[in-house]
This record gives C-alpha cells, sequence and structure tokens, in this order.
C-alpha cells in the first residue's frame, strides 16, 4: 500500500513539472517573437549608421581631394555675391557646369558645387545616398558624369534634389558680410571640429522647432532637431579635416550651436538665427549645413 501511494505520489509531481515546462517554454516563446524584429532592426540600422559613416568619409576624402588640386578652395560653381543660395537640380543636363547662363541658372548652387565631386574626384552617386535614406543613387540618365552638371531632376529647372542626395552640405557661397565676419571659403581655412556636411537636415531651416532646440532642451525636443535618416536618434556629422562621428544632437560642431542653422554669433548656442530662413554664416566658424527634407 504504502509503495504503491509514493509511486502515484511521484507521477502527479512529474505532470505537475511537464505543465510548468510548457508554460514557461511558450513564454519564452512570445517574448522571442517580440524581441526578433528588433533585434533585427537595430542592427539593421547600426548597419546603415557605419555605412553612411563610410560614405560622408568618402565625401570629405573628395572634398580634400579637391581643395589640394585648388589651392585649398571648397567646390563651387558660378558664384554671385548677395545673389540666393539655391538648393536645386538646375542645369543637371549640362555639360559645362562653369558656363554662366543669360537667364541667371546655376548661380550659388550647393547641390551643383557637390557633384563637381563626382566629376573631378571620381566619387560615385551612390555615396551620397544613406542607406537609411529614402534618397537613389542618380543613374545620370546613362551618361558619364563629365556630361552632366547637377544631380537629375525633373524639367529644365530641375526637381527635388533630395531625390537623390541624402546629405547636407555647409554653406560654400557666403555673402560678403559673412566673409567680412571671417569664414572663409576655404576648407584648409577651419579647424577639425568645423562641420563640413551632415546626414540631411529634417525640415526647413524657418520651421519654429528650430527655436527650441538649444543646449539643456528635453531628448524628446533635440529628436526633433535630428535627421530623419536615423529615426531622429542623431546624425553621421562629416568635419573639415575628414574624419566622421555619430552625433546625437544637431547641437554640435566647433560652437556646439545647431550645425544646420545659422547662428546669432560665434557664442551663440540656441541654434536658431536672427532670420531663421537666411543660410548666411554669421561667423568666422558657423556651420549652416544646407539641403533639408521638404
Amino acid at each position: 500500500m504504502r509503495s504503491s501511494t509514493i509511486g502515484r505520489q511521484r507521477t502527479g509531481h512529474a505532470g505537475f513539472n511537464l505543465v510548468q515546462l510548457m508554460v514557461v517554454i511558450g513564454l519564452i516563446l512570445v517574448v522571442v517573437a517580440f524581441l526578433i524584429p528588433t533585434v533585427h532592426n537595430t542592427r539593421g540600422e547600426n548597419s546603415g549608421r557605419v555605412k553612411c559613416a563610410a560614405n560622408l568619409k568618402q565625401i570629405g576624402n573628395g572634398l580634400i581631394l579637391y581643395s589640394n588640386e585648388n589651392k585649398g578652395l571648397f567646390p563651387r560653381t558660378h558664384a554671385v555675391d548677395g545673389a540666393p543660395v539655391q538648393i536645386s537640380n538646375d542645369g543637371f543636363a549640362d555639360v559645362d557646369p562653369f558656363k554662366i547662363e543669360p537667364a541667371g541658372r546655376k548661380i550659388n548652387n550647393v547641390p551643383q558645387a557637390m557633384f563637381l565631386l563626382i566629376r573631378q574626384e571620381d566619387l560615385t552617386p551612390y555615396v551620397f545616398n544613406c542607406p537609411s535614406g529614402t534618397a537613389q543613387a542618380d543613374d545620370m540618365a546613362g551618361l558619364p558624369a563629365t556630361s552632366r552638371s547637377n544631380f537629375t531632376g525633373s524639367g529644365v529647372d530641375g526637381g527635388d534634389v533630395t531625390n537623390h542626395v541624402s546629405y547636407s552640405f555647409v554653406n560654400v557661397y557666403p555673402t560678403r558680410p559673412a566673409i567680412d565676419r571671417g569664414y572663409k571659403t576655404f576648407i584648409t581655412a577651419f579647424s577639425s571640429d568645423f562641420a563640413t556636411a551632415a546626414d540631411i537636415s529634417p525640415m526647413a531651416i524657418n520651421n519654429p522647432t528650430w527655436k527650441d532646440i538649444k543646449l539643456g532642451a528635453v531628448r524628446a525636443t533635440i529628436m526633433k532637431g535630428n535627421t530623419p535618416n536615423h529615426d531622429n536618434d542623431g546624425q553621421n556629422v562629416l568635419y573639415a579635416d575628414g574624419h566622421v562621428e555619430f552625433q546625437q544632437t544637431p547641437l554640435c560642431g566647433a560652437n556646439n550651436d545647431n550645425i544646420y542653422t545659422a547662428a546669432f554669433s560665434a557664442a551663440s548656442t540656441d541654434g536658431a538665427s536672427a532670420a531663421d530662413n537666411d543660410p548666411d554664416p554669421r561667423a568666422a566658424t558657423d556651420s549652416v549645413l544646407l539641403i533639408h527634407v521638404p
């Protein structure tokens, strides 16, 4: 009798453990099902950041090579002091990027200036596309880069440059007042902490949100000023000496102010200019990275 009772007790105890084990396994499977997409997305974004940084590194090398071959200058096409800075595909089908157009086209055009790196430094259109962004490499209609003057657009006057460009670039067409304040068109004039390019700006620079993005702002506010290329977590930033760093805030660079906007002064930390829609640098070390998400 005693032996039979013990046997039944052991059998019941074993069954209870099996049920517990099945419940635990079920919970583990549910947790894993939730974690796998998160891990996959995290790995994908980390990979995108690394490839993006490599792209900007190549662009930085192209800028340095161009400057070495052109007396230290940033790449520029037709510049007119006081004329508006253009962010367009203007003149993309023209063979000569330096030809002066009677209608005033191709003046102070930042994307056209950066396209010189494709024409003259043998960069491919792919390096202007962040893998985590939405831009696609420009196929240049199957033509050689030397037969083009800008990133491809639609129509005679071009289209949205962000179709083929994932990055914002330094203003290489400062006005005379900016030059008088010490801002240079020579890449060699800037220190290693001067931002020359970065992942594309998240919005137009006249958006009032810029005024709120300043030192001491909460993380949620700072994220509004970060690029959408990396889920607003931060941006890869290219500096004048060619190195690239991932920054979790646009308040970085030589002055720790907003790299996407002009500042009140070299000491300003509020990230907003006196006129938010003015891309002209306010000081010798004021980074104003142009090209933004429409």
